[in-house]
């Protein structure tokens, strides 16, 4: 059959008029689901052409057989075709399909990086979209996937002559903000890990005590448009919650909030609970975000602390935290890094497993985060030689020194968390009353100076008089968290190294004042029986 189009004749087959109008399929398009699993579709996009000329706009169908598509164009709705014209149409649309152009459209519902094709590649996150070859190829990024926005986007052709400011972000917490750099840039190039064989499952707590701007400075490395979307709270919402974001945020860095200790009850084991739920899906999911905690401290669960890098926040320059907070040039950082990346992929690989390799070897494999301080060194590597090649910034050497001290620490505090309490107790107490720095001493002989003040300690044969503010003063000034008053006294008695009176005090009075008689001797032979099986060491 011959099918033709006249204008102010409408479509004639083999010279006989049908329409008033032609309709004919302009495009296929065939969507290309990310997820194999998922089933493919196709879709015709449609253009009718009056028999004036002009064209309506096109709509798209999911099939040919039904003619009922014609009620989307209210000009051609009351066309009044017969059976034979509404066949003749159907024709025309299957034949005007071999001439129609073949589109690949590939839908993509999440963040990621994957080879669609020979020669053709993309990386997704958020709003930013790279491809590697886009001839022939179209992409429809889901809307819940655009939402997720980059803060101060900068263009690939304007990153060349960016100001990136690293040294502030480096310098703004000496000794943290190093790592947390460095974990925020690898959020956003996990999948380069992936592709070469790796699961960066980094989980960082970030832990100082109130007013230590932990939070602030936090959220000051992020670079995305609305953090609160990249955020839930370990007080308000829900651990079901928390897992399904740490995995719709791949590609972004998604932080645990305010971890309360002090919390009780149902309360202190719901926020263990969803900490613990989001560690382990990151280590078993590896498509998830790289998880940042802010907390006071993290007390409990040997199992989740020996999986999370544990940073303190300290020195934190005000002065140049302001200023990062103002500028925020983090967004500018990572896409910079990432194009840079990007299109070097087959060399990055390869300096990955060959870094992995070499790290690991002379690495120890005492603590499981090792190998989360393995995924940040190579990130570091990786951004001294693809962006810092003349190692202005000297980011490996800084994070290598920064780690070195925050995994003593951490590696102190995981010794001290695998002791019994008792063992706990007598380590702490013993090192508080022969730190001959802390107390003032006062002798058995001039007792009447004794005062009981939180820096003065009492000595005598009998043990050493300490009243419960110097307990206290002590306590804050070593930084014992995790251990109170109320648990060191309860030891001590049960352990039978406290001099009571009667009546369930566990206190005695020395001139006037109540205070705790700690039998010294006795606790010291207990100490070095510690000392002696390896099982603590002094600080």
């Amino acid at each position: 059959m011959n099918f033709s189009f006249v204008p102010n004749q409408g479509l004639m087959v083999d010279e006989r008029h049908i329409t008033e109008f032609d309709v004919k399929v302009n495009r296929i398009f065939y969507y290309i689901e990310e997820d194999e699993s998922k089933k493919n579709r196709m879709e015709y996009e449609l253009v009718a052409k009056m028999f004036d000329g002009t064209e309506l706009p096109p709509r798209r169908v999911k099939k040919l057989n039904n003619l009922s598509y014609f009620t989307l164009w209210t000009e051609i709705m009351d066309a009044g075709l017969d059976r034979w014209e509404r066949q003749m149409l159907l024709l025309r649309l299957q034949t005007s399909c071999e001439d129609a152009k073949q589109v690949k459209m590939y839908h993509i519902t999440s963040n990621g990086y994957q080879t669609l094709q020979v020669g053709k590649e993309i990386f997704v996150a958020g709003d930013y979209t790279y491809m590697s070859n886009q001839d022939g190829i179209q992409l429809e990024v889901d809307e819940n996937v655009k939402q997720m926005k980059w803060k101060n986007k900068v263009r690939l052709a304007d990153k060349k002559n960016a100001d990136r400011k690293e040294e502030d972000y480096l310098m703004a917490s000496p000794g943290a903000s190093e790592i947390l750099f460095t974990a925020v840039l690898l959020s956003a190039i996990k999948f380069v890990f992936i592709k070469a064989g790796f699961n960066p499952a980094v989980c960082i707590n970030l832990y100082g005590k109130t007013g230590s701007y932990k939070t602030a400075l936090t959220q000051a490395m992020m670079y995305m448009e609305n953090p609160s979307q990249f955020m839930c709270s370990l007080v308000n919402d829900q651990k079901k919650m928390a897992v399904k974001k740490v995995q719709q945020c791949y590609g972004f860095p998604m932080i645990l909030e305010d971890y309360h200790p002090a919390a009780t009850g149902y309360d202190y084991k719901r926020q263990i609970s969803m900490m613990d739920a989001v560690v382990r899906h990151i280590e078993s999911n590896p498509q998830s975000a790289v998880v940042f905690i802010t907390s006071e401290f993290l007390d409990g669960v040997e199992s989740l602390q020996s999986r999370t890098l544990q940073i303190e926040a300290q020195n934190v320059d005000l002065k140049t935290l302001t200023k990062i907070q103002q500028e925020q040039t983090m967004a500018t950082i990572v896409m910079n890094f990432l194009d840079k990346l990007l299109g070097n992929m087959k060399d990055v690989i390869e300096t990955i497993q060959t870094q992995y390799e070499a790290l690991s070897r002379h690495g120890e494999q005492s603590m499981r985060i090792e190998e989360s301080i393995v995924f940040l060194k190579i990130t570091a590597i990786l951004y001294g030689k693809y962006v810092d090649n003349s190692d202005k910034l000297k980011l490996k050497s800084k994070l290598d020194k920064a780690l070195t001290l925050q995994k003593e620490k951490q590696k102190l505090h995981l010794e001290q968390l695998s002791m019994s309490e008792e063992d706990r107790v007598i380590k702490v107490v013993c090192e508080l009353v022969d730190d001959k720095d802390l107390y003032r001493r006062c002798s058995y002989k001039d007792k009447a100076l004794y005062r009981g003040e939180a820096n003065e300690m009492l000595v005598s044969n009998r043990g050493v008089f300490l009243s419960r503010k110097a307990l206290v003063y002590g306590l804050k000034r070593y930084n014992c968290t995790g251990i109170s008053v109320k648990k060191i006294i309860l030891a001590l008695s049960q352990m039978e190294l406290l001099d009571e009176d009667r009546g369930g005090t566990h206190t005695t009075k020395v001139q006037n004042i109540r205070t705790y008689c700690i039998l010294y001797y006795e606790l010291k032979e207990r100490y070095e029986e510690l000392r002696d099986t390896g099982d603590i060491r002094p600080l």
